[in-house]
């Protein structure tokens, strides 16, 4: 009812709000989320109309994480492996975790954008 774009942005919005409560929850690490999760999920909605697809999406990114032994979002997890990520924030994302990084920020934002591209011939 509000328009894609607009929608795209309040859930978006949304969605790094929603994690700032979150252990180690900084700024950045809202601004991260709000990529990767509101942009790229809400990029995937609009070019597959599936909110199953978008569900699984982030079932999948929140798994690995967990199976790797990797914070998720804050949340400490006991996965298959124990990692302890050591180095510069923006590369490690810190005590948040790796949904910090500056990388999967990138890497989401290059997968969100040609579903956006796509979701207009939709």
């Amino acid at each position: 009812m509000i328009g894609r774009w607009i929608a795209l942005v309040v859930t978006s919005l949304f969605f790094g709000i929603a994690h700032l409560g979150n252990l180690g929850a900084t700024i950045w690490s809202a601004v991260a989320i709000v990529i990767q999760a509101g942009i790229l999920l809400g990029s995937a909605f609009l070019w597959r109309r599936s909110l199953w697809f978008v569900i699984g999406i982030h079932f999948a990114w929140n798994a690995i994480e967990g199976l790797l032994g990797i914070p998720v979002s804050g949340h400490p997890s006991t996965g298959l492996f124990s990692a302890k990520v050591t180095g510069p924030f923006l590369l490690t994302g810190g005590d948040f975790g790796i949904e910090a990084s500056v990388v999967p920020v990138i890497i989401s934002l290059l997968l969100a954008i040609p579903m956006l591209i796509l979701s207009k011939t939709n």
